[in-house]
């Protein structure tokens, strides 16, 4: 009798166990339903490298992805692509610490210094986001999608990508500007990487061995703005328009020079300032929104 007590018992607890699990993985699952957009790529891999041709190659490659999840669908999207769709997947998500993910404590340290440079923490726990069939899982780096915190993660060429959740108007103003070109991260930092968009952006920018002459020859080429830009640098204060674009160079001293270009709905200014032959440009992108 006592014996049979005890075998009810525990299958009353193993019950209540599993109906406990069953209900978190329910839970997890549609907790997340949004999109997600590529924010960037780090700048070094998990060993500390960098290299510019493996950035480039990246940048170019997941510059128009997108992640829908959504109820127990996941989609991954690349509009690079001429057929887009990469995968499409029933999914499940599971919490780990990055320990049990990663399953060594010295590559969780190297994770924890590379995302800490980007200035995005790795969390103390993340989800996995990873087909609930294994004969239907995605391709790499998308078969396990990291989850961590504010941001979706995959891992490739051990160099980290991230991506933000937003509405489609704020990812197409967050990533307009500046359809840079590739050399672009070489000489220019994001200040406001990592945060959410709030209508304004900055991007600082050291070119060594150059002056204001020919850092503006160089930004000229590789920026959007560059088609509104006169072909030489004018050598006094001057405005005029394009259309409805109006263009203002505006020189604050000798080795001081200010930019203005004024879309009305959006404001780029540059700031050029030439030291002992090295020019900084300091670039402050306003929009409505």
């Amino acid at each position: 009798m006592i014996n049979k007590k005890k075998y009810l018992l525990l299958l009353l607890v193993f019950i209540f166990i599993g109906n406990v699990y069953a209900k978190n993985i329910s839970e997890e699952k549609h907790e997340v339903n949004s999109t997600w957009y590529f924010l960037k790529v780090s700048q070094k891999d998990l060993f500390g490298n960098s290299s510019k041709d493996t950035l480039r190659s990246l940048n170019t490659l997941y510059d128009q992805v997108k992640i829908t999840v959504d109820n127990e669908k996941l989609a991954v999207n690349n509009f690079l692509l001429e057929e887009p769709q990469i995968c499409f997947i029933d999914y499940i998500k599971i919490n780990q610490t990055p320990l049990s993910h990663f399953y060594s404590q010295k590559t969780v340290n190297l994770y924890e210094v590379l995302f800490k440079e980007e200035n995005i923490p790795l969390a103390s726990n993340i989800n996995i986001l990873t087909a609930s069939k294994p004969e239907s899982e995605c391709e790499a780096p998308y078969r396990e999608i990291i989850q961590n915190d504010d941001y979706l993660v995959v891992i490739d060429k051990y160099h980290v990508i991230f991506f933000t959740k937003q509405s489609e108007q704020d990812n197409k103003v967050a990533s307009k500007e500046y359809q840079f070109s590739d050399d672009f991260p070489t000489y220019c930092q994001d200040v406001n990487k990592g945060q959410i968009f709030d209508g304004s952006s900055k991007y600082e920018c050291q070119y060594p061995n150059m002056s204001i002459l020919e850092t503006y020859g160089r930004i000229k080429e590789i920026i959007n703005d560059g088609q509104y830009m006169n072909k030489y640098l004018p050598n006094e204060n001057t405005s005029y328009s394009v259309q409805d674009i109006k263009v203002t160079y505006q020189w604050m001293a000798r080795n001081r020079l200010k930019m203005i270009i004024d879309q009305g709905a959006e404001k780029t200014t540059y700031l050029f300032e030439e030291k002992m032959n090295n020019t900084k440009l300091v670039i402050t992108v306003d929009t409505g929104y």
